[in-house]
This record gives structure tokens, sequence and C-alpha cells, in this order.
């Protein structure tokens, strides 16, 4: 057992090559009647998997292996443009689940204007697996500046960091009136 990024093959042994082995994957305690073991058991989610050995009808006792599959590494991507002080921009942040997409991320966003938090948003989940949040920046100083989403995680999803975008912020432009 133990916490994986990603989908596990589970190989069932005994010390005794004659003994048959009989599993669950639901946490219940298997029986005879149980699932009988005869290759790698792909394990995709948290499960709870129980096996017993039975050799001429007497059975070991109960093992047990609890594994928790986290999904992939949560993506966050920010989009941002070239944009003129004091205009604004709407900057999308979008976190996509791994190979499932039931699990769609929860919690929050902490958003980085060149290495400061500007924001923590809350996420808006679908019922595709995937989350956005939505953030209006506005009057930055004019100049090239980096911006980056920190992801909290939840039960089900890692913790991520997006990769830095670059936000260029023109100089506001100069209005000349004749007096």
């Amino acid at each position: 057992g133990g916490s994986f990024t990603a989908s596990q093959s589970l190989v069932m042994t005994d010390d005794i090559p004659s003994a048959a082995i009989y599993y669950t994957i639901d946490g219940t305690t298997p029986t005879t009647s149980s699932t009988l073991y005869t290759s790698p058991v792909q394990v995709l989610f948290n499960e709870t998997v129980k096996a017993i050995a039975v050799v001429s009808g007497v059975s070991s006792s109960v093992r047990t292996a609890t594994f928790t599959v986290y999904d992939k590494q949560v993506q966050v991507t920010l989009c941002a443009s070239t944009i003129t002080y004091p205009a604004s921009t709407l900057i999308t942040i979008s976190l996509l689940p791994g190979h499932n997409p039931a699990h769609a991320p929860t919690g929050t966003v902490q958003l980085f204007l060149d290495g400061t938090p500007v924001a923590t948003l809350n996420l808006s989940g679908s019922g595709h697996g995937y989350a956005k949040s939505f953030y209006e920046l506005s009057k930055v100083n004019a100049g090239t500046h980096s911006l980056y989403a920190l992801y909290s995680g939840d039960s089900r999803n890692l913790p991520g960091a997006s990769a830095a975008v670059k936000l260029n912020v023109l100089p506001a432009p100069v209005r000349l009136h004749a007096a």
C-alpha cells in the first residue's frame, strides 16, 4: 500500500507456491468466493485490497494494503496579454485532473504577481472534471511582470504550481492638448 500519483500494478504472492490467493478491492473480508488472483491487479483509485492465501482448505489471516492514488499533478495555466495602464486583463486559471475526470479539483488557488500574492481564489468545478477561477487584474505599473498560481491541493489532487506567464503593461499614452 501507500500513496501514489499514478495507478499501480499489484503483485500478490505467498510463501507456499501452491497457495490460491483470493482478494477484494472494496475493503471487505475475502473468502474463497472472492476473486481468485491470477495476474497483477491494477489499482486505479483509492482502494483497500484485502487478501487471503488458501492451502488444502485452510485460510491464512487477512492481509490488508491501502492505496491512495492521487490524480496526476494538477496543471495550472494563466491567460494574460499585453495591456496599457490603467486597463485591466482577465486572468483565467484552469485546473485539470489527471486520469479520473470525476475528481474535479477543489480548494483554492493563490495568484502571485512578481512573487507577491495578489489574490486567493476559490475554484469553481464542473461536472467534467476540471475547475476554473477568474481574476481581473488592474492598475499594474508599466513594465513586464511575472504571474503564476499555486494550487492548494485537496484529498484527490496534489498541490501544483503553474509556470510563470509574462504580462506586459504598457505606459499610459501621453496626450497633448493645445492651450
